[in-house]
């Protein structure tokens, strides 16, 4: 989860840059690190690709996990999903012509997702709740 956190600390900055396109890349990275610390805590193997959601989903079938964090599963997966798509273009959509100002529309979304993300599963690895 430490790692996790790192992907989304320069977030406020990149923001305050106009640099928009490393927002939604931290983002999933933070998402994809998070899901996968939760995936690793719980003994499940996952495909070594950045979208987990397939695998991530199927947690919801588990009986050993608490309430709060079972109705979080689709929520989670869906960010995940969402947040891996918009990865390729974050990181490469240069080659498209696409401008950093091109992803501006995403970021609050993102943002927020990789916050609750990183909440959520920090509070299940560690027990308690992740800043």
């Amino acid at each position: 989860m430490e790692r996790a956190k790192r992907w989304l600390s320069p977030v406020d900055g990149e923001l305050r840059r106009g640099n928009y396109d490393n927002v939604l890349y931290l983002c999933e990275m933070c998402v994809e690190t998070s899901l996968k610390a939760v995936l690793t805590f719980l003994g499940v193997d996952y495909p070594k690709e950045h979208d987990v959601s397939l695998v991530f989903r199927e947690l919801a079938s588990r009986a050993d996990l608490p309430r709060w964090f079972s109705g979080s599963i689709d929520e989670l997966s869906r960010t995940s999903r969402i947040l891996a798509e918009l990865r390729g273009d974050a990181a490469y959509g240069f080659e498209r012509g696409l401008s950093p100002e091109s992803f501006k529309e995403y970021t609050e979304e993102a943002v927020n997702r990789a916050r609750l993300a990183l909440r959520l599963c920090g509070k299940l690895v560690s027990g308690r709740p992740q800043a």
